[in-house]
Parts: C-alpha cells; structure tokens; sequence
C-alpha cells in the first residue's frame, strides 16, 4: 500500500466560522493502518490541564476517553506527513498563522459508550506545556459514524458549530478555540488528534 502525497485527491478547502476541514484526504485502507497502529499502542485514561491534584473521578468530570500516545517514528512517518502537508494547506487558506510543526505526538482518542459512563469531553481550550506554544489543533475522523451515536465534536462561537462527522475528514482550528466531544451514548469514536506548533502570537 503506498502513502506518498499523491493519493492526497484536490479537495476543496472548506471553512466555518471557527474551523476549517479537509475531505478525501485519507483512503479507507490508511485509515484502517492508522486504526490498527492505534489499537497496538499501550492505552491510558486520557487527563486535563492542570491535571495534578485532581481525582481520577474528578478528571471523569470533565472528560472520559482513554489514549495512545503515536510517536514519530518510521511506521507512523507517513500519518505525520499527510497530516502535516493537509494542515499546511489549510493553514495557508484559511489561518495563515507562522507555525513551526508538530511539537507534541499524536493521540489516537477513543470515545466509548458503556454502563459505567459513556465518553466524552466537555468545553476546553488545547492548551499544553510544550516548547512554543500550540496553534493549531486538527483531528482526523477514524470512525464510520453510523457505528455511534453522539459524540459530536462541537466547537464555540458566536453560534456552536458542529463538525462533520464523514468518515477520513480532518477539521484543523485554532488552537484557542473552545470545543468539545458531546458523550458517545453507542459504539466507539476513534479518532487522531493533533497540535501544531509555532512562535508566540504578537
């Protein structure tokens, strides 16, 4: 299976007022190699900001999900590349923000409903102790969603926007703009989650 730029079709680059996203970017099988990557890698509950003397009950307040941590590494080399060449495109439309790359790892971020409490994580800014500050966030849709329910990742404004839920698109946004993933109330949401990174806004 190849993963060179050239399966990327010319998509259109389509904005909301808070976000902009990418459709096609991804074929069905790169998207099932990054769910399979993703699934191999060692879980844990996903935390907050400012996550140190709360709870574990307190963080489930706030959001419940559990996360793999993907690296930078030779078989997640080409996601990065993708990502990073859809972001660029976007980012130059849209944003037009001074960005230096991926500072942190992608996180593969699973949302499931179950009896002890469905998944989800309510309204928060992407905020992170990184080197330069994030300004971009994106996140890649890894699951087909007639296989949940809710889950809508909703983003605030003058009006709440709610992203499409197609199955490969990639919605890049300010960092700074407050959102959140409504709980999954059937199935699992599976998606890859990003922050891009550049020289402090003046």
């Amino acid at each position: 299976m190849s993963h060179a730029f050239y399966t990327l079709p010319p998509s259109p680059c389509l904005v909301d007022t808070n976000y902009a996203w990418w459709q096609g970017g991804f074929t069905p099988e790169q998207l099932a190699a990054i769910v399979a990557l993703g699934e191999s890698l060692p879980a844990q509950r996903g935390t907050v900001f400012a996550s140190d003397g709360k709870t574990q009950q307190e963080i489930e307040q706030i959001r419940r999900t559990h996360i793999a941590w993907m690296y930078y590494d030779d078989q997640s080399r080409w996601i990065y590349d993708l990502l990073g060449w859809i972001a660029n495109q976007l980012n130059a439309t849209n944003f037009g923000f001074d960005l230096y790359g991926f500072v942190d790892a992608l996180q593969y971020t699973v949302y499931e409903a179950s009896e002890s409490g469905h998944g989800f994580y309510d309204w928060h800014m992407d905020q992170g102790r990184t080197q330069s500050p994030r300004k971009l966030s994106m996140v890649l849709q890894l699951t087909d969603p007639s296989e949940y329910d809710g889950g809508d990742l909703e983003f605030m404004g003058t009006n709440t926007s709610v992203a499409t839920k197609e199955l490969g698109s990639v919605h890049l946004f300010p960092s700074y703009v407050m959102h959140r993933v409504t709980p999954v109330t059937r199935g699992i949401r599976r998606s890859l989650v990003g922050w891009i990174s550049g020289p402090r806004f003046r």
